[in-house]
């Protein structure tokens, strides 16, 4: 009876443990490659799910770019004074022919002008929850 008992026990202790516990949920946004013509586009951009998340690893056209460096234009919301990581913060960044806002926790704008290049243009980045994220990119033609 006693053996019996503790089969019982060790089965619903393995039984009812989550196997993601540890694991964060990701937003559920598309992460299919978008891919647009050459004229100036506005596209908004839904998740599956509403989790706090951030902007991370942005690529502009094979380019990993630093929100630190500089070299994007980006605005924050409610940062507090001297916050040594901004990334939580970033609502929107801008580029020479992008622009990407956070309206929400499941929604993003982007708004891209039109490419009188040769080339195609490329944007991409995270919508990063800890240990899960979605990559987000979109090509447009030339």
């Amino acid at each position: 009876m006693k053996n019996f008992s503790w089969i019982i026990l060790m089965s619903l202790l393995f039984f009812a443990c989550d196997k993601n516990a540890g694991f964060a949920k990701r937003p559920g946004f598309d992460n299919n490659q978008h891919i647009f013509s050459n004229s100036t586009k506005d596209t908004v951009l839904i998740a599956k799910n509403k989790v706090e998340w951030w902007f991370s690893e942005l690529v502009v056209n094979g380019k990993p770019l630093d929100f630190h460096d500089g070299s994007i234009k980006y605005y924050t919301k409610n940062a507090p004074e001297g916050a040594q990581n901004i990334l939580w913060y970033i609502y929107k960044f801008e580029g020479e022919w992008f622009t990407v806002e956070k309206i929400d926790e499941q929604q993003i704008k982007i708004s891209i002008s039109a490419n009188t290049n040769s080339s195609p243009r490329k944007l991409s980045f995270k919508a990063n929850v800890g240990n899960a994220a979605d990559n987000i990119s979109l090509t447009q033609m030339p």
